[in-house]
């Protein structure tokens, strides 16, 4: 209780930023607000003209489309895919696909650490 307290009382900024953090089924990030992480998952809203995006359904599948968070935060089952420009290896640029798989989660600090201390203590 008092690591919590702690928490709540000294970052009330991260605990905004965590409380709007979704992942999807494999804990990749979907969507965050935070200033810290630029780039990482969807935009808030769709960016007009951004088209690197599909979406897979039971329904069928959309692709060339642009995506928001607010446009796919209920998505109950299907996948996000969004094609990339990746230059972070030695071979230069080149394109990689990120996949997000539905539903979408938010986890918080003090979720892990309450469903942590219901496990007990750690094994020595």
């Amino acid at each position: 209780d008092e690591l919590q307290t702690i928490h709540r009382v000294q970052f009330p900024v991260m605990r905004q930023y965590e409380a709007e953090t979704h992942y999807d089924t494999n804990g990749r990030i979907v969507f965050t607000p935070s200033k810290g992480l630029p780039g990482v998952g969807l935009p808030r809203k769709a960016v007009k003209g951004d088209t690197s995006f599909t979406l897979t359904t039971p329904d069928g599948t959309k692709a060339g489309i642009a995506l928001g968070w607010e446009d796919v935060r209920d998505l109950r089952e299907g996948t996000i895919t969004r094609n990339v420009t990746d230059d972070t290896t030695t071979a230069g640029a080149g394109s990689t696909d990120i996949a997000y798989h539905a539903p979408f989660d938010n986890s918080t600090r003090e979720s892990d650490y309450d469903a942590s201390w219901q496990t007990g203590p750690c094994p020595q």
